[in-house]
C-alpha cells in the first residue's frame, strides 16, 4: 500500500480546488451563452454538471484523509506523553 503524507494531500487538494474553480468558470460561461427562452426550443439546455459533482466529491475525500492523518498525529502525540 501507497504512504501518503499529508504534504502530498495538501498539494492534490490545492490542485483539485484549482480545477474545481476552472470546471466552474466554464460552467458560467456555458450557462451565460444560453439564450432566454433556450428551453422551450431545445431538449438539452443546461450543461452537464457531473465534472463539478467528481470534484467536489473528491475533495471531500481528500479533507477526510487529511483530517484522520492530523488526528492520527494527535493521538500519537498523546500517547507519547502519557508514555513518559
Amino acid at each position: 500500500m501507497r504512504t501518503v503524507t499529508e504534504e502530498s494531500l495538501r498539494r492534490r487538494l490545492a490542485r483539485l480546488e484549482s480545477a474545481l474553480e476552472s470546471e466552474k468558470a466554464r460552467l458560467r460561461k456555458v450557462c451565460g451563452g444560453i439564450p432566454r427562452g433556450a428551453g422551450m426550443r431545445r431538449t438539452k439546455c443546461t450543461p452537464s454538471f457531473r465534472r463539478e459533482n467528481e470534484l467536489t466529491e473528491k475533495i471531500r475525500v481528500v479533507r477526510r484523509q487529511l483530517s484522520q492523518i492530523s488526528a492520527d498525529d494527535d493521538n500519537q502525540t498523546f500517547k507519547e506523553a502519557s508514555s513518559r
